[in-house]
């Protein structure tokens, strides 16, 4: 599990450099304290599991695109598939489908990562 955290890390820090100009840039985005990247950066908080669905739309993903990194087991997989198929769907039913998806995906982080 503590392989799945660094994957996941390594993935927001990423996308940080490519999307941000700096990690203070980021932190305003985010709403996010000063240094909080910095201490990602060098392990010193895991933080960032916490904040996986609100960070992940400032980074140009689906927070369900972290389950991937997070074991890519098939549970993942389906939950990511269907996240995808949602597009489809009325924006008020899409929406309803949104939350659970996010709580799932919180809930299943919260316990396996």
């Amino acid at each position: 599990m503590e392989n799945d955290a660094e994957r996941i890390r390594e993935k927001v820090l990423r996308l940080i450099d490519l999307k941000y100009e700096s990690d203070v840039a980021f932190e305003r985005a985010a709403e996010l304290p000063p240094k909080t990247v910095s201490n990602w950066r060098r392990g010193r908080s895991t933080s960032y599991m916490k904040q996986l669905a609100k960070i992940a739309p400032l980074l140009g993903i689906h927070a369900a695109d972290f389950l991937l990194d997070a074991g890519s087991d098939d549970y993942s997989q389906r939950l990511l598939h269907l996240w995808r198929r949602t597009e489809v769907l009325p924006p008020e039913e899409r929406a309803a489908l949104t939350k659970t998806l996010s709580e799932v995906i919180r809930l299943y982080l919260s316990t396996h990562v």
